[in-house]
């Protein structure tokens, strides 16, 4: 933009605020210059409404207007009061104010997700300055110097002739960009706000296309000169503002969900002197306008506080509603909006927390008087998905798919085949709706209709159209990559997109092979049935990238709704589920063993014999885990079954009676356990021989409960013939010996013999690293009755070092509450204690 010469405006004939209202009366200031461009032909330089395409040339009297008209004292139009509840964003606020104030540093202006933690009380405003923030996250090329001290007169001084506007400093741009809810627009509005007696202007523009941030400029001409304002057009009153904004240093430009960071470059480009704060969802693009600052979610502490403000108004929460809203804001996966919507309505509604945490995917289209039909997480990123379909529809493609999956660590190369066309066995209907490249349903597929085959289609695939794909979705704010290559994905984001999903398959109408499965449910399960192996011996020497992909089918198990189950499906949980058992991983298991059991029990029905295994291994699982009572009901179920149907004698009967009589010995009824034990190893011993390793464990167990009921001689004796028969029969390393060498120990230990104890644990312990790995929980309890060979033996100083690295080894793989988890916890506690 071209300014006019300064020169001296003569003593203002108008009120200030109106003095382009009226037209050029005779006592405007006289000017004398010569050139068809002059100012003396009313032509008074070029002003550029933001495309450098189109010129607008504003009168002379609008040109002196908009350098001589001052802002009222606070003049501004934030979009209302920020609001009341707002935590765990101080830091935040902080961090921003030292982006704009900050002096010149030469640095990236790319900043670490932002980890919002609970700072001051909520309100409080800290300091501007903030070395810590600012060394934390730099800024590049921002030249500008605070010109808040040096034009905070500016808006008061209405007669003496305006300052020339600064040439030299640059308008500071700060874009806070992170998905749809996440609160940039609140950030923004409290810093507006509680920073606005710092600016002589405050100017919130929608800015979601550039007619929108002409629409949102122009507003300020007529905010101003609204008299001359009335008769100019839209591209005149945004040549005034932007002349005013050059002539009047100190300002804060809001420009509110910014689509394109491009849009803003010219009118940016134009002005100096100022602040300009813009939120957007998009990622990138900032690199070459300003400093971006990502705005990740809440942190649990601050979501529960937050949830349980909105949703009790103000009062203390009991202890248990607290518990409810911290798993419900975890559900919420700590988005702002999210929790701002379950909180009014739980609290207009009085639902119960986890009654809303259950109905989740139907509570998502709830909305309250607080909330508006298009504020709700449901409606809220649908203008994020139609602007990522039509930039790149193999980009919808892959969210879909990925929305069925675990949202953390979600590896790029589980997801190259979408990009070769429909996976191997995609029906064709769902390949077509998924608009796979290829695929003849597709409207971008070479040679239909609308798309001319060019010489890079007959290339193949194009190998990069994945990670193309991937880049929208990151630009979009949709994904997040780690450092890994993978992605993340919101677990909201995940389950908006299924819940619509869903939906839309079901009212679909059935097709000839059944009904219409949705969309990404078939690409993500052949994925992971083509990544994920079956047979023997994959785990617990699985790869590391088998081993990355279980928690992936997991979470595809517990998304998937029960009428969309197939064989396919369930056959990879089944060998998932075995993976984990064979890797001693029972937790993450369960999910598994649960959905398998339903979908046998509804297609096959409860006395098929599937069923009976189904329901055995769901048992085992929950045994493992302390749930002894739920165990011990599914146990004696399918053993009554199992007896009527396939007679008491039958292999698997006895497989379910040497379980049933575990959970009985854990549950402390060891009469029980020891008759069941002898009547199973009777038979075992009778149907299939003495050195079948069925009865010998069986056998093993036996001697477990002669030994937890005090007969430790004759138990130490037995141990050691069990030990003697795995060896003959399986082998000094199989797991069968490894437990038998395990449980020798613990007889030792009982008996006092404890350097015999010691040595046979210390073998034990490299063994089972090598054969069940360092993290299996048959290795951690070996590494635990160490320990306590050590306690007993004096050394407690060792006994102490093992438990405090075990523990950690225990809640990383078991849990916090497992029973081998809080066995090692006291145990710790006891050393701790009895030290002096």
């Amino acid at each position: 933009m071209t300014r006019p010469v300064p020169e001296d405006p003569g003593p203002p004939d108008r009120s200030p605020g109106d003095s382009a209202a009226s037209a050029p009366s005779a006592a405007a200031p006289q000017v004398h210059a010569s050139g068809t461009r002059a100012i003396a032909a009313k032509a008074i330089g070029v002003a550029i409404t933001g495309d450098h395409a189109r010129v607008v040339v504003l009168p002379a009297d609008a040109a002196h207007s908009a350098r001589e008209t001052q802002a009222p004292p606070g003049t501004g139009n934030l979009p209302g009061p920020p609001p009341a509840a707002f935590t765990g964003r101080d830091d935040t606020l902080t961090l921003l104010r030292s982006l704009f104030t900050t002096p010149d540093r030469l640095a990236s202006p790319a900043h670490p997700l932002v980890e919002h933690a609970a700072g001051p009380e909520p309100g409080h405003l800290a300091p501007s300055s903030s070395p810590t923030a600012a060394a934390a996250h730099p800024i590049t090329d921002l030249r500008a110097t605070d010109p808040h001290a040096a034009n905070s007169h500016a808006a008061h001084a209405t007669h003496a002739p305006a300052p020339d506007p600064p040439t030299s400093c640059a308008t500071r741009t700060v874009a806070i960009h992170g998905l749809g809810g996440i609160g940039k627009s609140t950030v923004a509005l409290h810093y507006a706000s509680g920073y606005r007696a710092a600016y002589p202007l405050v100017w919130w523009i929608a800015a979601t296309a550039p007619a929108a941030i002409e629409a949102g400029l122009a507003s300020l001409a007529v905010r101003l000169a609204p008299l001359w304002a009335r008769e100019a057009t839209t591209e005149e009153r945004v040549a005034w503002s932007l002349t005013w904004l050059q002539w009047h240093p100190g300002w804060l430009l809001v420009l509110d969900n910014v689509e394109n960071p491009a849009d803003l470059r010219p009118y940016l480009g134009a002005l100096s002197g100022g602040h300009a704060l813009a939120t957007s969802r998009r990622a990138t693009g900032w690199h070459t306008i300003g400093a971006a600052l990502p705005l990740g979610p809440l942190t649990p502490a601050a979501s529960t506080d937050l949830l349980c403000a909105l949703a009790y108004s103000g009062r203390t929460p009991a202890t248990a509603e607290r518990h409810a809203a911290a798993a419900l804001a975890d559900e919420l996966g700590h988005l702002p909006l999210a929790l701002e919507q379950a909180g009014s309505y739980i609290h207009q509604t009085g639902k119960d927390m986890d009654a809303y945490r259950r109905g989740l995917r139907r509570m998502l289209a709830k909305r309250t008087d607080a909330i508006e039909p298009e504020r709700t997480i449901a409606r809220i990123w649908e203008h994020t998905l139609r602007a990522v379909t039509a930039r790149d529809p193999l980009a919808v493609s892959v969210l879909n798919t990925v929305a069925w999956l675990a949202p953390d660590d979600i590896p790029r190369e589980l997801l190259s085949p979408l990009a070769l066309g429909p996976a191997p066995g995609l029906d064709s209907p769902e390949a077509g709706r998924l608009g796979l490249p290829g695929h003849p349903g597709c409207p971008d597929r070479p040679g239909s209709p609308g798309h001319s085959v060019t010489p890079d289609d007959l290339d193949g695939p194009d190998p990069d159209a994945l990670d193309e794909s991937i880049g929208v979705l990151h630009a979009y704010t949709m994904v997040t990559l780690t450092h890994g290559g993978g992605l993340r994905v919101h677990r909201l984001v995940q389950a908006v997109l299924r819940a619509r999903l869903v939906a839309e398959a079901d009212r679909a109408r059935p097709t000839a092979s059944g009904p219409v499965r949705p969309d990404g449910l078939t690409a993500a399960e052949r994925l992971l049935h083509d990544a994920v192996p079956e047979g023997e011996g994959v785990a617990p020497t699985a790869t590391e990238r088998q081993t990355r992909l279980l928690p992936h089918v997991t979470a595809l198990a517990t998304h998937t709704p029960p009428h969309h189950l197939t064989d396919r499906s369930v056959d990879l949980f089944v060998t998932a589920a075995d993976h984990l058992y064979r890797a001693g991983l029972f937790a993450p298991a369960l999910p598994l063993r649960e959905v398998i059991l339903a979908y046998r029990e509804r297609t096959e029905g409860a006395e098929h014999p599937a069923t009976f295994t189904s329901r055995h291994n769901l048992a085992f699982g929950l045994a493992e885990m302390g749930d002894f009572p739920r165990a011990r009901t599914l146990y004696e179920t399918t053993l009554e079954q199992r007896v009527r149907i396939l007679g008491a004698d039958h292999p698997d009967t006895l497989m379910t009676c040497n379980a049933l009589a575990s959970v009985y010995e854990d549950s402390e009824s060891l009469d029980r356990a020891i008759e069941l034990y002898e009547d199973t190893l009777s038979k075992r011993e009778r149907v299939l021989g003495d050195l079948d390793p069925a009865t010998i464990a069986v056998r093993n167990n036996l001697v477990g409960a002669y030994v937890a009921a005090g007969d430790q001689d004759r138990g130490t004796r037995l141990y050691e013939t069990v030990l003697a028969q795995c060896r003959q029969a399986l082998g000094d390393t199989h797991p069968y010996t490894l437990g038998a060498r395990s449980n020798l120990a613990y007889a030792y230990r009982r008996g006092g013999e404890l350097t015999r104890a010691a040595d046979l644990l210390e073998t034990l312990l490299s063994d089972s690293d090598q054969v069940l790995g360092a993290l299996h929980p048959d290795t951690l309890d070996t590494r635990a009755g160490l320990a306590r060979v050590h306690e007993l033996s004096g050394d407690i100083e060792q006994a102490d070092r093992m438990l405090t690295d075990l523990l950690p080894l225990y809640e990383r793989v078991l849990g916090d509450a497992h029973p081998s988890t809080v066995r090692a916890r006291a145990a710790l506690d006891r050393l701790r204690t009895a030290q002096p």
